[in-house]
């Protein structure tokens, strides 16, 4: 499983979760996890006010 695909499914099962989180979980690099978020799965995730 990709990392990116991995991090959907972390998303998707833990609504509100921090790319910091995400990160610990996969024990990946934060800015590699943004780099997704941002990148490739923009138009699959969104960032609420509290930046969760």
């Amino acid at each position: 499983m990709s990392l990116q695909q991995e991090i959907l499914k972390i998303v998707q099962s833990n609504n509100g979760i921090k790319a910091k989180d995400i990160a610990n979980q996969l024990n990946a690099d934060k800015s590699n996890v943004n780099s997704i978020l941002y990148g490739e799965l923009r138009d699959r995730v969104y960032q609420d006010n509290e930046y969760k």
